[in-house]
């Protein structure tokens, strides 16, 4: 901190005055990523991993830095069906496509500002007719990454 401490009589306590310090002091906090509706929890193999998701699910990127951050968004969508359905993506990404069980990668690096950003994820896609499985399975996020590439 650059400020000279008071110590106490013995020396083992030492207190600093921060007032001024964070004006001196810089930030560097990673972009954070939680999946905050529509998805079940992470079943993990020794393949990769995924999680379910209803027919909408919700990603929220946090940017708890004050300036912008680029990050690295890694996952495929894939549905647990041959036949081809619509999926959207809208929020800081933007994207139409056609997806099925084959899987479609998603491989973007974004620009995140500081704050709170969701990503809406929508798919048409019929639900799985899963035996003793009472979840609404409809799309699954594979191998789900996000990298933060640091500060712009």
């Amino acid at each position: 901190t650059g400020i000279k401490p008071l110590t106490d009589e013995i020396g083992i306590f030492s207190f600093y005055r921060l007032d001024g310090v964070s004006r001196r002091v810089t930030t560097n906090f990673p972009a954070l990523a939680k999946w905050v509706d529509g998805c079940y929890a992470l079943e993990i193999s020794d393949d990769g991993n995924w999680r379910w998701c209803k027919n909408r699910a919700v990603l929220l990127i946090v940017n708890p830095d004050e300036r912008e951050r680029n990050v690295r968004l890694e996952m495929s969508l894939a549905t647990g069906s041959l036949r081809l359905s619509r999926m959207t993506i809208r929020g800081f990404i933007n994207k139409v496509m056609t997806i099925n069980a084959g899987g479609v990668k998603i491989d973007d690096n974004i620009t995140i500002t500081p704050g709170s950003h969701l990503l809406r994820l929508e798919s048409k896609a019929a639900p799985v007719g899963a035996t003793n499985d009472p979840r609404w399975l409809v799309f699954r996020v594979v191998n789900f990454r996000v990298t933060d590439l640091g500060r712009n």
